[in-house]
């Protein structure tokens, strides 16, 4: 979440944080919902491929025999589409039977093509959720990871496409000391080099009319397109929240009402003949193809009626009524822990990557029918694919892929390249020192870049209640003082609040240079401590973490900007959580 701005309106289902109709577009809200696609769709669609690749396998011949015997039965007297419906209202219904009809094994172990036994794709079994096995710290880190490592890669190979990438062409450096080592590699440096590949076939980029319509077009697609792909990730959430839902929604009552719309269905498949449902679909292609004149009368009739009648036709309003997305179910739990006085705690990190150890595999990862063993692979079987092995993470399907793969700046190019970064080091770390001489003469805009790359021998940790930060330049902490009458955000420059704290102690100890009531909060936005080029280079020629703000809007119209704040996701969410509002993301 980015920005958040008050719901005043009923929400349904009493759940908020529902996305806007008109949420602003910025290329990385895309990036982040192709990422939680891949980590919500994608997973549980790769999981679900597998399952079917050991059922077709016959490895498990206890398993695949009676899915096999029940779809003969129904397939000879006609009831293939009742045995359909009756398997999903019994996996909807009850859930036991999710394991007994599909036992459970790590998505890494389970070849895509034969249904067995494989070697995890990063060489040792180090997460049971992940499509490669990586090794994580904390539960979900590895499927985190594979998300924006798979951004990444497309993001390469469309840059190394639009560059004209081609590796079989390269030229045979034998001295170390052509052209092609001088430079460096163009598909890690810009996405201009798609010019240079139109210039160097003898093209004019400026004769090119047909690249700014087109360019337009598709970024005027890319906020319907963000909507969409958000919209699909929610759907699927609250499909999988809903079947297996987590306190304190009900336990039973979606997983009834998907029950008690299947059963009526069930009851009329028997009756329903093919040449019924062929009829029926060529009939709708026909409406659909002629009758166009026809239905958009009908929609306008509807819009002027009924202006609201598509969103109570969305999953999200009928079917799904309160139902919660991930986003939806982690706010509730933080209302609930501010409500008991005890916030939760922010989300683990670790400095240290996660060793190359496989994880000690239980009946909870690897199950299996009956006496069989698990995926059909003996015991010595199991033990050599949950071995580590360096170099399975490097294996691909061809010379021709390894050269495409291939990222070489050639000697002399990371030469050139380290001199390079060197320099933007340098020229980085003037530029902040400048900040400081202007800050001090008034710029606003440099007092909220002052303190925006940590100091690495302090620490800058600090929370739940107070928040190491910066307002117009100056330090001091934001802190939240929810034991008072008035719950109330605060900003003080008191240099004691790092020992003593903010608990115990009077706003008259505290001299808080302003104060707002939680309750007048109507808008919260993440604002990035240096514009995303600058964050990027710090990043690449630094190395460092950027310490970003927090715009805060209240009721009547007043901003206060906090920046170099650490912790500032971790008061974003305190701070949506603990008032009555309900939210919108924009």
């Amino acid at each position: 979440m980015y920005h958040v701005k008050e719901y005043p309106y009923p929400v349904p289902g009493n759940l908020d944080l529902n996305i806007a109709d008109e949420e602003e577009f910025s290329p990385d809200k895309l990036r982040a919902n192709l990422e939680r696609l891949y980590m919500t769709v994608g997973i549980s669609m790769i999981g679900f491929s597998k399952h079917i690749m050991r059922l077709r396998s016959w490895r498990e011949a206890r398993r695949t025999g009676p899915f096999l015997a029940a779809y003969s039965v129904a397939w000879l007297f006609d009831l293939i589409v009742p045995l359909f419906i009756l398997f999903l209202i019994t996996i909807i219904a009850y859930p036991p039977s999710r394991d007994i009809l599909f036992p459970p094994a790590p998505i890494a172990l389970v070849s895509s093509k034969t249904g067995g036994l494989q070697k995890p794709k990063a060489g040792v079994l180090g997460s049971t959720d992940s499509a490669t096995g990586a090794p994580e710290n904390y539960k979900g880190e590895a499927v985190e990871a594979e998300a924006s490592n798979l951004v990444n890669s497309i993001a390469h190979i469309a840059l190394a496409s639009a560059s004209g990438k081609h590796p079989q062409s390269e030229e045979q450096d034998g001295d170390g000391d052509s052209p092609n080592s001088r430079v460096p590699d163009p598909t890690s440096m810009a996405i201009s080099a798609s010019n240079a590949r139109v210039s160097t076939g003898g093209g004019n980029p400026e004769k090119d009319k047909a690249k700014i319509p087109m360019e337009t077009a598709v970024w005027n697609k890319m906020r319907p397109t963000m909507h969409a792909l958000a919209d699909v990730a929610d759907t699927w959430e609250r499909f999988g929240n809903a079947l297996s839902p987590t306190p304190p929604f009900p336990h039973d009552a979606y997983r009834l009402r998907f029950v008690a719309i299947l059963v009526p269905i069930l009851a009329a498949s028997p009756f329903i003949t093919n040449y019924m449902v062929v009829k029926g679909m060529t009939a709708g292609m026909g409406i659909g193809f002629f009758a166009d004149p026809l239905i958009w009368r009908g929609l306008e009739f509807l819009n002027t009626r009924f202006p609201n009648w598509q969103k109570l036709l969305e999953l999200r309003n009928s079917v799904l009524k309160g139902v919660p997305t991930n986003a939806q179910l982690t706010i509730t739990l933080l209302r609930l822990g501010e409500a008991n006085k005890a916030p939760l705690p922010p989300p683990p990190y670790s400095h240290e990557p996660p060793p190359d150890e496989s994880i000690d595999v239980t009946d909870e990862h690897l199950r299996a029918i009956g006496s069989e063993y698990p995926l059909n692979a003996s015991p010595d079987e199991l033990k050599a694919a949950l071995e580590h092995d360096p170099n399975t993470k490097h294996e691909t399907t061809g010379s021709d892929i390894d050269a495409s793969k291939q990222k070489s700046h050639g000697k002399k190019g990371s030469k050139l390249l380290a001199m390079f970064k060197s320099g933007v080091k340098g020229t980085i770390e003037a530029g902040l020192g400048a900040d400081r001489l202007k800050a001090k003469v008034g710029s606003e805009h440099a007092k909220h870049r002052l303190g925006v790359i940590p100091n690495q021998r302090e620490n800058n940790l600090s929370g739940p209640i107070e928040f190491k930060c910066r307002f117009h330049g100056k330090r001091g902490h934001a802190y939240l003082s929810t034991s008072a009458t008035i719950p109330c955000l605060a900003f003080s420059l008191g240099k004691d609040i790092d020992t003593l704290g903010t608990e115990e102690r009077t706003e008259a100890e505290l001299h808080p240079v302003w104060s707002i009531a939680i309750a007048d909060l109507k808008e919260l936005k993440k604002v990035g401590g240096l514009g995303w080029k600058a964050k990027l280079v710090v990043g690449w020629a630094l190395g460092r973490e950027v310490a970003d703000g927090l715009e805060i809007t209240d009721k009547q119209g007043n901003t206060w900007t906090l920046t170099a704040m650490v912790l500032r996701d971790e008061l974003f969410n305190r701070l949506i959580a603990i008032g009555g509002q309900k939210w919108e993301s924009w």
